[in-house]
Order: structure tokens, then sequence, then C-alpha cells
């Protein structure tokens, strides 16, 4: 359907993740032009700027979602994972507890916060954390499947650290 915004939305997000950078921009427009005030149309736009490392302009577009919708999921996790690879990870952490607020059982959300806190030397809180991501979807122990939630290099080098613990063996 050509006027279909969430088809735009998901095809623009499938061409940004195969790296079809031309198509996603072309789609994620679209999307958000059909109908600029549903989050998710933002959600494309944002993927599009965070495979390309425009952090900031990713930043806004996941703003624009979180103003029209503040519990928008895709657009907190992504908003974290950013904070993250720029450095900021109590930022990034703060965004993480915000999806947890929605969904305590969120993988995801509970490994990034264990890497946060083995970085901040509570490796009690992180083993406990990651224990659980690792129970609910046990996936996230590979950096592929990571990948495919958009973690950044500096996050899954991280975590690889933290799940390199013995008791996470």
């Amino acid at each position: 359907n050509p006027n279909d915004n969430y088809a735009y939305t998901e095809r623009g997000v499938l061409y940004a993740n195969q790296k079809q950078w031309d198509l996603a921009a072309s789609d994620c427009k679209k999307a958000i032009e059909l109908n600029p005030n549903v989050a998710f149309v933002y959600n494309c736009q944002g993927i599009l700027y965070h495979h390309l490392k425009k952090y900031d302009l990713a930043l806004a577009e996941f703003n624009k979602a979180l103003s029209l919708d503040s519990e928008d999921l895709f657009a907190l996790r992504a908003t974290g994972l950013i904070h993250y690879e720029k450095g900021e990870t109590e930022t990034a952490a703060k965004y993480f507890k915000k999806t947890l607020a929605t969904d305590p059982d969120l993988p995801y959300s509970q490994l990034a916060l264990a890497t946060i806190a083995y970085l901040n030397g509570d490796t009690p809180k992180a083993i406990e954390l990651a224990k659980s991501a690792l129970k609910n979807d046990p996936r996230f122990a590979d950096v592929e499947h990571l990948k495919l939630y958009n973690w950044g290099e500096k996050l899954i080098a991280d975590t690889q650290k933290l799940l390199a613990l013995s008791e996470l063996k």
C-alpha cells in the first residue's frame, strides 16, 4: 500500500540493516511524510543515522519519537545505545532503566546495565543482571545477536569482558 507509513518504516529499517542507505533514507522520509504524528516513523530515521554513526542526528530523531510516545521501547533502547557509544554511560543507564520500568525482563537492557555496573566496579550486581538477561534470552551471549539489536562496538567490547567472567560461563 503506497500510503502505509508502517510498511515504509519497516522497509526503511530493513534497508538500513542491509546498508542500503539511499533506499533507507527514501523510505524513512516517506514514512514521516505520510504521518509525522506517530513515534515509530522517527525510529526509522534514527536507525539510519545510528548506522551512519551520525549520533547527534540519530538522537534528535529518537527524541522526536519519545516526544510522541515517552515509553517507546525502541527509541529508549536506541538512545541508551547511542549514549553508551558516546562514552556517556550514566546517561545510557537512565534510558536502559526506563525500558525496564515498562518491562523488567528485557534482556538487552539488563545486559547493558550489567555491563555498566561491571565497568563501575559493582561486579556482584553485574553478574546478577547478566545472569537474569541470559536466562531471559541466552542469545544475548552471542555478539552477532547483539549486533541485531544495534549494539555498538564499545558496548559489545565491554560486554564481552563481562561475559568472560567465570561466574557467567
